[in-house]
């Protein structure tokens, strides 16, 4: 699958509060405003370590990685098949296979700061 047939997956017509957003695009746009956020980089289902940082850039690129350093946070959404939202959370994202990788960076849902 190209990168560009990987971002125009159909979009659902309107997700209020509620849904889960597969459309890349819509997916940087729901995360590209966060602003302040925690973190938990878990690894083999062990706790590597967490922190706050400032979500600096969001882009969909197979050949780019999530950059989290200095409290910035460069989150590329292209490894993750969808994210799901529920009324008074943030988005928790979803690995495309939901197969942990070594090394996969696991984004649990935001808090707004």
């Amino acid at each position: 699958m190209s990168h560009n047939q990987f971002n125009n997956r159909v979009a659902a017509p309107c997700i209020v509060d509620t849904g889960i957003v597969v459309n890349k695009r819509d997916l940087q746009r729901l995360l590209v405003d966060l602003g302040r956020v925690r973190y938990i980089h878990i690894q083999d289902g062990i706790i590597c370590s967490e922190g706050e940082g400032y979500v600096l850039e969001v882009f969909a690129d197979p050949t780019r990685s999530t950059l989290i350093a200095n409290h910035a946070l460069y989150l590329n959404v292209y490894p993750f098949s969808d994210a799901q939202l529920e009324l008074s959370t943030l988005p928790s994202l979803r690995d495309k296979e939901d197969v942990k990788e070594p090394g996969y960076c696991e984004h649990p849902p935001a808090s707004w700061e």
